[in-house]
């Protein structure tokens, strides 16, 4: 028959279609793969499969490009119905289910990725509650409340210690379970692991004086790195003595003698050293706080107090031993016993000194606030304080993503965080204070800088480590001369020391409290009200799903882009260059996950130094440009050697300096 009269007898079926069943519920979808699917429910007049209520789904297996495709929706509709009714074998009958579809995912995943969506965002338990109530009506077979999904501990045992509730974690098997999960992901040739240990405390709520004191261990030997409480102590004083760390040692002791069976092989286990500020290191090293005569841990020098406690002598010191530590040589610095002295440990070198704390959050503010609000002699004027802000407010453009904040005014320098006193001193410090701070300050601060740069670089620390405790030496001399006497307080006094670290350790964020603190952050996060603080951290740590990243190595390809400011980079012929493109069109942040192998660039050929005192710049990597000696080049991935922060120094000159800290 021709089209019209097809079309008329379609009618014609369609009228009768519903004489016998009633509007039919249909439901029309053109898949991504070309098919076309109806759903109808037909009365059990028209077919026995129909009689049981069953929905089927019709997919059309030919070509969407085929001339039928091109009627209207409603008569394509009606067509596929009569067809199918009349034994057309390009449409197959299944009964549909909620993951019928090749798109969907059943049940189980959706299980695991609510789980860790819920971990990654912390969301509260009664909005995850509402949201199974309208999966489940969705026809999900998911658990009814939070707690069963995430499998939460519905008793939490505590104790008292310390003054304080307490609970264990157990370290020995958080470390087997770790263990256990690199050796299922394929991660091979772990014959031992490496921790650290933090303690500091945690205030939970402005409003009140509860407080959460934490041990924190951190698998540093494994990329990426692991932390994780082994025990959580929580009240609104201090702890009162150092019970509350008997149980970690203990178990510390244990598997530092006998190793972690797994899989039928000992693995051992190694204690790198116990990173925490200066507070905390003295009170679990049962030692004088910094405030102290005898305050130095590792010194025997005894302070002089002019208004507050400070340390003048930077040669010739007397240096602390385990030997004469665990023998309380000088009666003075010891308050009592640490539990640690029951490890084999050093007393003295594996409790290093934390940079985060005693110079970025130590040194770095106390400069800024003596240039801010210090004697008349070496304060800044009001005028010369604002052309800084506004020169690091500028730069706010120029810092890549890499750095978790921005530069701020110096008028919020109260509340800066230690990443914004790091980026200042290592970075962007001796570009904003040139020119404006008097020149015995500032080539001061520039020791400082150079001198911090060399200790918290990988490669330059072991090179020149050295040199480094000359300049901090020199750092502290000059500090009396142009500051004063009560200047060299304990933290810029522990900065003669802390090159004699990097070499046990390395570089200094291998031992720094970076780490701990970010995790310590997650960990505030997870209390919601003032009600059992210490229990709701217990549940929300029983609910959190094993990491995804764990065994899996750090890559060590530099992801590169070409959206600015993230396109700056170092070459490994100690050239600058600024990605322009990618060889394959893709550019900006996607070009750092598809990993492209050729980008186009502007290379600056010629490097100059940004300064020659106290060592030349370039040692560093710290390089000045001219846009006149660039040409357009295409580059490799394999010529690329860091990142860099670019900043337009003059007209036509730009200051490349390569990030050398790890992030």
């Amino acid at each position: 028959m021709d089209r019209q009269q097809k079309n008329k007898y379609k009618r014609a079926w369609m009228s009768a279609f519903r004489s016998v069943s009633g509007t039919a519920e249909q439901d029309f979808e053109i898949h991504e793969d070309n098919t076309v699917c109806s759903q109808i429910t037909i009365s059990s007049e028209m077919n026995e499969a129909v009689k049981q209520g069953h929905v089927l789904d019709m997919r059309k297996t030919t070509d969407s490009g085929d001339d039928d495709v091109e009627v209207e929706e409603t008569t394509n509709c009606i067509e596929r119905k009569f067809d199918w009714l009349c034994g057309n074998d390009n449409y197959e009958i299944v009964e549909s289910s909620t993951d019928s579809d090749s798109g969907n995912i059943d049940d189980g995943e959706l299980f695991q990725h609510l789980r860790t969506w819920i971990a990654d965002f912390n969301v509260k338990h009664n909005a995850v509650d509402k949201l199974l109530t309208i999966l489940k009506l969705a026809g999900h077979k998911l658990p009814a409340t939070a707690r069963s999904l995430l499998s939460t501990v519905r008793e939490v045992p505590l104790s008292q210690k310390s003054g304080m509730d307490y609970t264990y974690l157990n370290i020995k098997k958080q470390l087997h379970a770790y263990i256990e999960q690199l050796e299922q992901s394929g991660t091979e040739g772990i014959q031992h692991v490496e921790i650290s240990l933090n303690v500091d405390g945690l205030p939970l709520f402005k409003s009140s004086n509860v407080c959460v004191w934490p041990v924190l261990c951190a698998i540093v030997n494994v990329q990426p790195v692991k932390v994780f409480p082994t025990a959580l102590a929580c009240g609104s004083t201090k702890p009162s003595n150092l019970d509350f760390l008997h149980d970690t040692v203990e178990d510390l002791r244990c598997v530092m003698q006998n190793g972690i069976i797994v899989n039928n092989r000992t693995i051992s286990v190694m204690l790198r050293c116990i990173t925490c500020d200066a507070p905390a290191r003295a009170m679990v090293k049962g030692a004088k706080l910094y405030s102290g005569y005898a305050g130095c841990d590792k010194c025997t020098q005894r302070g002089k107090w002019l208004g507050r406690m400070t340390f003048a002598e930077v040669e010739n010191l007397e240096m602390r031993t385990d030997v004469s530590f665990r023998n309380q040589s000088q009666p003075e610095h010891h308050h009592g016993v640490s539990p640690f002295c029951e490890l084999p440990v050093d007393m003295v070198l594996q409790f290093p000194i934390d940079y985060m704390h005693q110079c970025c959050l130590g040194v770095m503010r106390k400069l800024l606030l003596s240039w801010l609000r210090g004697k008349p002699a070496v304060r800044m004027s009001a005028n010369n304080a604002s052309e800084i802000s506004r020169r690091l407010i500028e730069l706010r453009r120029c810092v890549p993503k890499l750095f978790s904040r921005k530069p701020r005014s110096l008028l919020e320098v109260d509340r800066w965080k230690a990443t914004e006193f790091r980026l200042f001193l290592l970075y962007i410090g001796k570009l904003v204070l040139k020119g404006i701070l008097r020149d015995e300050l500032y080539n001061n601060f520039l020791i400082l800088s150079v001198a911090m740069s060399f200790l918290v670089s990988p490669s330059l620390a072991r090179v020149h480590h050295e040199y480094a405790q000359q300049l901090l030496v020199c750092f502290v001399s000059q500090c009396r001369a142009l500051y004063g006497d009560e200047f060299l307080t304990y933290n810029v006094h522990s900065l003669v020391h802390i090159a004699a670290e990097v070499d046990r350790f390395g570089s200094l964020d291998n031992y720094s409290a970076f780490m701990f603190e970010n995790y310590l952050q997650q960990l505030k996060r997870m209390v919601r009200s003032g009600r059992k603080p210490l229990t709701q951290l217990v549940k929300r740590l029983s609910e959190m799903p094993p990491s995804e990243a764990v065994g899996h190595q750090a890559t060590n390809d530099l992801l590169i882009s070409a959206k600015a400011p993230n396109n700056a980079y170092i070459l490994h012929n100690c050239k600058c260059c600024e990605v322009l493109s990618c060889s394959d069109n893709v550019s900006g942040d996607e070009a750092s996950h598809q990993l492209p192998d050729l980008f186009t660039c502007r290379v600056y050929e010629h490097v100059q130094p940004l300064f020659t005192t106290p060592c030349d710049s370039r040692i560093m990597e710290t390089f000045v440009v001219s846009s006149t000696d660039a040409s357009i080049v295409e580059l490799e991935r394999s010529k690329f050697r860091a990142q860099a922060i670019m900043v337009e120094v003059k007209k036509s000159q730009y200051c490349f300096m390569a990030v050398l800290h790890d992030l």
